[in-house]
């Protein structure tokens, strides 16, 4: 009994919002919204994105790098490669790969892939696939996805539920970003994370998608709607 007290305390201390980080950025970079893909399809391609705090400081970098294209334009698989890095620039996990399929106007993904490989690997995540529409335009919404993290303690298991909600795209603009000036599309979501001890953790994220780009800039804030960080793409290498 005291072992278990002493998990849930050190479970309880743990940041939950990084526990998603990695899974998150899969969910972003899968996001298709028009007849042309808003994601990147060419192989070999490579995009950096910088994360920045309210403050505008460097936070953190993530790169991506598409490894593999296969299939035909309505049933494509693209094998990608996520690398989280410090401020540094020096890698702070294990890569994460996984394959995006483009299939019948929609992008079908394992519901594994919102979380990072290390709780992957000891954990049990349950969870319909997550689809999204290939196809948008402004004031369109798209279903909820939710997903439970079940992790043992002794004879207690603990459930952590993460939903994405209240999706929409708001609009069409060009914005600028450090990699340049790109014509977007922009997006709202709202993410609840619901551990098992602790309050519920709650955010907005608004995010702009370009053609044969994908994500091209999101920004979080809390449920106060106080901005918390920025990332946006800094860098694209063909």
């Amino acid at each position: 009994m005291e072992k278990l007290k002493r998990n849930k305390k050190s479970y309880r201390l743990y940041d939950i919002k990084k526990m998603f980080f990695i899974g998150l950025l899969s969910l972003v970079y899968v996001s298709a919204l028009s007849q042309a893909v808003f994601y990147p399809v060419k192989k070999g391609m490579q995009l950096e994105y910088t994360t920045l705090n309210a403050q505008k400081k460097v936070q953190s970098y993530t790169s991506m790098k598409v490894k593999d294209v296969s299939g035909t334009t309505d049933n494509k698989m693209v094998k990608v490669v996520i690398q989280t890095l410090n401020a540094q620039k020096n890698p702070t996990s294990e890569s994460m790969a996984f394959d995006v399929n483009i299939k019948g106007g929609k992008i079908i993904l394992d519901p594994k892939l919102m979380f990072a490989p290390y709780l992957q690997a000891n954990m049990k995540i349950t969870g319909k696939p997550n689809s999204i529409p290939a196809t948008l335009s402004t004031g369109q919404t798209w279903p909820d996805v939710e997903v439970v993290l079940s992790m043992s303690f002794a004879s207690s298991v603990m459930q952590t539920k993460v939903k994405l909600t209240q999706r929409k795209v708001l609009a069409k603009e060009t914005i600028k970003v450090l990699a340049g000036t790109y014509i977007c599309y922009k997006t709202t979501h709202t993410v609840i994370i619901t551990p098992p001890i602790g309050n519920q953790i709650k955010e907005t994220h608004i995010m702009w998608f370009a053609e044969g780009i994908g994500h091209v800039k999101t920004e979080k804030y809390d449920d106060k709607n106080k901005l918390q960080s920025i990332e946006e793409l800094s860098s694209v290498k063909a």
